[in-house]
């Protein structure tokens, strides 16, 4: 039985791993033996170990743990990635590990440098186009010395990581295309796995939820809601998202606005919407706990997610995507996001825009009020594209192809 170790500068007590972790590896656990090695954020440790540590021990998974720390910057991931090293090591020699792999870029250096030390073949699970992620959102500028070495630096890695790795694993089919065409990587060297969504808890509710959560949204039997979930800033684009609605009102007034975001961001969408000359009271603000969401998100009728244009959104897959699909909601979104708008226009499940112009508008508009929408077109692309599953099944193709 093969023994690996996989890398992650992530945390399994965040909800990102618990959602986009932990189930990939309990779907592996039966053929392998799992070593994780995470960096824990404290307070979701002190919260949460328990629960991931009965998760884990179910499926005979080893946690190993680093603390996660980012103050000072720079100097903080350089300590902690010296950690990672020196306890990956310890982890290698003692279970006689024949394979890593790296969830994304800090991670895959050091299994990179692992590799070539113990000669083992690494995995490099790129996720998206880290580097670039950090320039495009505003995480780090270029303006500045520290920031322009580190992104440079982290290109320059890139291409070894990519010629270096037994295997890569991305994200999207554009992402793929980007390492073929520009980096001269062979084809079945990429294996695509967009981010699975849970499909068993993400599903249609009955009419009698349906109904009980639109009272508690306050809506009328003849109000329409459109909804956007998840956090604002960085790469979603909230104010051109409140435009569409805008727009959406001068021809369907009885339609509502729902932002099913964090708290902190609510003030933030509110004040948007008032200089777009939008009541703040008429936009639906509201946080939805992880148990309740598929009841809220049963009173939705279209739902909406606009992602700024660049480089770097080629290689990401929203969850959030997989979710609504397997909910029934027909999903507005923009072209050149990922693989969103290929999986879309597969069956009528939603809508891309070129731009934001109203021209653009219009045409959706007329789209979501004219499309009669099936229950099995949503539920074959949910499972084609964001199944768990499917998602382990190429996984452990992967790990059974690399000796």
């Amino acid at each position: 039985m093969k023994n690996i170790l996989y890398i992650t500068n992530d945390g399994l007590t965040d909800p990102l791993g618990r959602s986009q972790i932990i189930p990939y590896l309990q779907g592996l656990s039966s053929d392998c033996n799992i070593h994780i090695l995470a960096c824990e954020k404290d307070n979701a440790f002190l919260k949460n170990r328990i629960v991931i540590e009965e998760l884990l021990n179910k499926s005979g998974i080893t946690w190993h743990v680093v603390k996660y720390r980012n103050k000072p910057p720079v100097l903080s991931s350089w300590l902690m990635q010296n950690e990672i090293k020196s306890l990956a090591k310890e982890i290698i020699k003692k279970e006689n590990i024949n394979l890593i792999h790296c969830r994304s870029y800090p991670a895959a250096i050091t299994g990179m440098s692992l590799s070539k030390k113990f000669k083992i073949p690494f995995v490099f699970d790129m996720r998206g186009f880290w580097a670039d992620e950090r320039i495009d959102r505003n995480i780090w500028n270029k303006r500045n010395p520290v920031f322009l070495f580190l992104y440079k630096y982290f290109k320059r890695k890139e291409k070894q990581l990519l010629k270096q790795s037994e295997h890569i694993i991305t994200l999207t089919h554009k992402a793929k295309d980007i390492l073929i065409s520009d980096f001269n990587t062979a084809p079945s060297k990429i294996t695509v796995i967009p981010c699975a969504a849970d499909l068993d808890f993400f599903k249609k509710q009955s009419d009698e939820i349906r109904e009980q959560y639109r009272q508690k949204l306050e809506l009328s039997p003849e109000n329409k809601l459109m909804m956007y979930m998840g956090s604002t800033g960085s790469c979603y684009l909230t104010k051109e998202m409140l435009l569409f609605y805008k727009y959406c009102k001068t021809k369907m007034p009885e339609i509502r606005m729902a932002f099913f975001s964090p708290e902190h961001s609510h003030e933030y969408i509110k004040n948007i919407a008032e200089n777009l000359g939008l009541a703040k009271d008429e936009i639906i603000c509201k946080f939805i706990s992880r148990d309740e969401l598929p009841s809220y998100l049963s009173a939705v009728d279209y739902s909406i997610m606009f992602f700024e244009n660049s480089f770097s959104i080629q290689g990401s897959s929203p969850t959030k995507h997989g979710e609504l699909l397997g909910m029934q909601i027909p999903v507005v979104t923009n072209t050149n996001v990922g693989d969103l708008e290929s999986i879309i226009i597969e069956k009528d499940t939603g809508f891309a825009v070129s731009d934001f112009s109203e021209k653009e508008f219009e045409k959706v508009l007329n789209y979501l009020t004219t499309t009669n929408f099936k229950s099995d077109d949503f539920a074959a692309i949910a499972n084609k594209h964001y199944s768990l599953e499917k998602a382990i099944e190429k996984l452990k193709k992967i790990l059974s192809s690399e000796s």
